[in-house]
């Protein structure tokens, strides 16, 4: 899924985005038989976003998502693993 890119500074859909990347994150972490597809995608829009928002995001927003990014891409690995383990 690709990202439209809201118009600069445009807070509402800059926190709709951020809404929908943690909701989804949420979802896919507590699942630990999520597809390896669906997560490394996830990772692919979180840093889609990433390179869009760094100019205009707060430091902690800029850390939360690379801490997002991070999670998601560590539970793509894992669960690629274990599913050609199988």
């Amino acid at each position: 899924m690709i990202i439209q890119h809201p118009p600069p500074c445009d807070p509402a859909q800059m926190a709709a985005t951020v809404r929908s990347l943690a909701r989804h994150a949420h979802r896919l972490l507590r699942d630990p038989n999520s597809p390896p597809a669906e997560a490394q995608l996830l990772a692919a829009r979180i840093a889609q976003f990433q390179d869009w928002a760094c100019d205009q995001a707060s430091d902690e927003l800029v850390r939360w998502l690379e801490d997002l990014h991070r999670r998601v891409e560590t539970q793509a690995l894992e669960t690629s693993r274990a599913t050609s383990t199988v």
